[in-house]
């Protein structure tokens, strides 16, 4: 069985007087991960089995990331006229109004910007990034 472990962001400023519910145990397991990018939800962990896992718990604030990532891509042309872009990540190719795609007979050049391809983030790699940056 495979288990995951995430980093949990801790919040503050909030009023809990009301009653609670009773906290339950959250675990991880490969079958019970999200596929979408839901990740940053909210966690109960005990705090005995934090400082067991060596857990860091911090403040959340605002990041300001890059919001691209340049992809090495390399393109093969067929004789046909078409070009086959192949990336090393999973990925799809979005529109992009600053660089349009060329269409069938465009004469391309050298540097030009042919596509735009986002990465699929999947939640593994939401986990790795959550780490580097941590």
């Amino acid at each position: 069985m495979l288990f995951f472990t995430f980093e949990t962001l801790a919040h503050g400023g909030e009023e809990h007087a009301e009653s609670k519910p009773s906290p339950q145990e959250s675990t991880s397991t490969l079958e019970s991960l999200p596929s979408d990018l839901s990740l940053l939800q909210r966690v109960f962990l005990l705090q005995q089995k934090q400082r067991a896992a060596n857990l860091k718990v911090f403040q959340a604030r605002d990041v300001d990331r890059p919001q691209y990532v340049l992809l090495p891509a390399k393109v093969v042309a067929s004789p046909n006229g078409y070009a086959q872009v192949h990336v090393p990540q999973a990925s799809r190719v979005v529109a992009d109004p600053n660089y349009p795609m060329p269409t069938t007979g465009d004469k391309v050049e050298v540097n030009q910007v042919i596509a735009v391809i986002e990465p699929l983030v999947s939640s593994v790699d939401l986990t790795l990034v959550l780490l580097l940056y941590s």
